[in-house]
């Protein structure tokens, strides 16, 4: 890899003609993925997931997706399409530095609450940047079109090529780009690598992909990605092997995008088009193995039940506390005011995000129709933690943040759920009979506030005193996190 200064990067590159010749390292080339997708059947787990949708501090009336997160769940990555202004939880407008196309943006968390988003100016250009994973020590891989990519700088159909590049944290976010053979002439995107950074997943159109080749930029089959195929290739030490294709096994002849290897190396979740009936929409698979060294046998396609929507759902990632995050598209009610040839333009957004009509620009990357939006889920189904800090100490009564609780109400609102339960908890000090009804009071006072801004849904409070603790009560730090107020979405 050759190391390249950020304050260099200034131009895109594009895509060159296509070479169909297949290479000979495939894995499986001789099944025809149209009948190996047919034999398979779906099997769905028991998870039945209730995916909730980020406020208007990560989201906005532009689009959002392929968030990733720090090992700790305080920090946010992600990517932004054309965010050039936005309406944010106070309904105002708000401009922000935007270099055109899709830019890097980051969000930390703050006393329990996701603060404003930030573009990461240093990495973005006028042309695109994706990020795609967020490492331990903060360095990131990403998507871009930067100076360095391999592809010619015009094709035919004038869509742009994309590589894939290291940002080093420590350097500023100087930039390492891939060298051959992990970064070709053709597209590659989405990567993800193991915490050693040994192997590297990612996606590409290279010649030697399941079934035919459709180019990246043309509309074909609902989808500007082609036809896309997950590739794996690992470092000896001195080079990254040829890549390997996964195989049709995960494969298909459509569009597969955003590969992540959970932490043990056993699970991969994709986004495909091609297990689906009518091969338009992107859903989020996975698949399983017994031997984290073995690419070719694979258990699967598996999908988690409740996750899927109806219409694009990809961009898969978990953190180190089993939380999940993805990306959904949402249909728009608009009339598209300005369109250009390739469906694109402004469109007349009339809903909830800005609570009132607003203008929002859709880029050709993705459905006039549609709107990419940020979520998440976990297991206990948490949408939101009020912090004791929020109240008078030992008392149920809320200081007054208008900013926090602005915030509280824009989250409940953008997701309109049917039923809330709010559950006050303590730490371990004091009588068991003043913790539960400390805990009951401050439980009823959250839903006397969300009474009183109109929040429609049926809400029910708990006290629980000091169980169910989500730290120690040895110390200072445990108690403050044991002291706190959960909204949960049903």
């Amino acid at each position: 890899m050759k190391t390249l200064f950020i304050f260099t990067i200034f131009l895109s590159f594009s895509c060159n003609a296509i070479d169909t010749e297949k290479p000979t390292n495939t894995i499986n080339a001789e099944n025809t993925p149209e009948k190996s997708a047919n034999k398979i059947e779906i099997i769905q787990n028991n998870l039945n997931v209730k995916p909730i949708k980020f406020s208007h501090a990560i989201n906005t009336s532009a689009s959002e997706y392929y968030p990733t997160i720090s090992p700790d769940g305080t920090k946010i990555i992600f990517t932004g399409m054309d965010r050039t202004g936005y309406f944010d939880y106070k309904i105002l407008f708000n401009k922000s530095r935007n270099n055109g196309g899709e830019d890097i943006f980051f969000s930390n968390l703050e006393n329990g609450n996701w603060q404003d988003s930030r573009d990461l100016r240093i990495l973005n250009t006028n042309g695109h940047e994706s990020v795609n994973q967020l490492f331990e020590n903060g360095d990131l891989l990403i998507t871009g079109n930067y100076l360095e990519n391999l592809g010619p700088t015009k094709t035919d159909n004038g869509a742009n090529t994309t590589d894939i590049f290291l940002a080093r944290s420590n350097q500023n976010f100087n930039l390492t780009h891939f060298d051959e053979p992990v970064n070709s002439i053709f597209n590659e995107a989405d990567a993800n690598m193991t915490k050693d950074r040994n192997t590297i997943l990612f996606v590409s159109d290279r010649p030697g992909h399941i079934g035919d080749y459709h180019k990246k930029g043309w509309l074909w089959n609902e989808s500007y990605w082609g036809n896309t195929d997950i590739y794996v290739s690992t470092n000896n030490g001195d080079a990254w092997s040829n890549p390997i294709n996964l195989g049709s096994k995960i494969n298909t002849p459509y569009t597969e995008r955003t590969p992540w290897l959970s932490s043990d190396g056993l699970t991969l979740y994709i986004a495909s088009n091609g297990y689906n009936t009518d091969r338009k929409d992107l859903n989020i698979y996975y698949f399983k193995r017994t031997n984290k060294k073995d690419w070719e046998h694979w258990e699967g396609p598996f999908e988690i039940t409740g996750l899927n929507g109806q219409t694009d759902d990809w961009g898969y990632q978990e953190d180190l506390n089993g939380v999940v995050y993805f990306s959904r598209a949402n249909k728009l009610d608009y009339v598209p005011t300005k369109r250009g040839k390739d469906g694109t333009g402004f469109i007349f957004e009339n809903n909830y995000r800005a609570g009132y009509t607003v203008y929002g620009q859709q880029s050709g990357s993705f459905k006039t129709a549609e709107q990419t939006d940020i979520y998440f889920y976990n297991n206990k189904n948490i949408a939101l933690t009020i912090p004791d800090l929020l109240f008078e100490v030992d008392s149920y009564k809320l200081k007054l943040n208008n900013d926090y609780i602005e915030k509280i109400i824009d989250f409940i609102n953008i997701n309109n759920p049917q039923k809330l339960i709010i559950i006050g908890y303590t730490d371990s000090d004091g009588t068991d009979k003043h913790n539960l009804e400390l805990s009951m009071n401050r439980a009823l006072e959250i839903k006397s506030l969300l009474m009183d801004k109109n929040i429609k849904a049926n809400i029910e409070t708990i006290g629980k005193g000091k169980d169910n603790p989500i730290a120690s009560n040895a110390n200072v730090q445990g108690k403050s996190k044991n002291r706190r107020v959960e909204i949960i979405f049903e």
